[in-house]
């Protein structure tokens, strides 16, 4: 069936929202992102969306090594060929021949847990969706850094273990499969965009691009670029 738009926007005071934040405490986010992400909600409530903020429904250090291990996996089912000829692997970035390493020592029992752990994540928050329409969670960690940085080492202190750690809090929909969409959810001083992630049950793709929309036009100025010039 061809993929469609919902012709009209889902009215906010219909939804039933479930606020995800860091995940109860265990993900950093840099200082304002969650003071512009609880702005936001605020202005979503006042458009009359029911708020609800819900404890971590899964835990993190499992999903986490979850998807990890499932990302090396098939990371390295994908880069092994190029990883095996040695002119390609002289050329291959450091993070690149960690992640096709640590995908080649995955182990049959690795892949079990971690699929077992997926499936349970899954559970975890489809169950949810029994008293919300959607879920949210934070689309970042970070606010945007400069393009020759590589990856953020730390948050709010916080080292980052990994070249892929600071964008934990997209894992949960990654690992489950849900479908999600990206939604703005204002600015700070300088300028920069945060967002949040709408997160619903499987087949609820229309109505999550009508929520969106339906937030768009209720945001109004919250989430207009401000009128400020670039740094360059």
């Amino acid at each position: 069936r061809p993929a469609r738009i919902p012709a009209s926007a889902t009215d906010l005071k219909r939804a039933h929202i479930g606020w995800l934040g860091d995940w109860g405490g265990t993900m950093p986010f840099e200082a304002g992102i969650l003071e512009t992400s609880a702005i936001a909600l605020n202005a979503m409530a006042s458009a009359g969306a029911e708020i609800e903020h819900i404890n971590a429904p899964f835990p993190q250090p499992k999903m986490w090594h979850a998807w990890e291990t499932l990302r090396a996996w098939l990371t390295s089912a994908e880069l092994k060929s190029d990883y095996a000829d040695p002119d390609k692997r002289a050329r291959m970035k450091p993070t690149a021949l960690w992640e096709v390493e640590r995908g080649l020592a995955v182990t049959a029992d690795d892949i079990h847990v971690a699929s077992a752990t997926r499936a349970g994540l899954t559970r975890a928050l489809l169950a949810l969706f029994e008293r919300f329409d959607a879920l949210l969670p934070p689309t970042t960690q970070v606010w945007p850094f400069p393009v020759d940085t590589e990856y953020p080492t730390e948050i709010a202190g916080h080292e980052m273990p990994t070249y892929h750690r600071w964008m934990e809090v997209m894992v949960p929909v990654s690992l489950s499969a849900l479908p999600a969409a990206a939604i703005p959810a204002g600015f700070d001083a300088r300028g920069l965009p945060a967002g949040l992630q709408l997160i619903g049950p499987p087949g609820s793709d229309d109505k999550l691009i009508a929520l969106a929309e339906a937030w768009e036009q209720a945001a109004g100025d919250l989430i207009k670029p401000p009128d400020i010039p670039l740094m360059r």
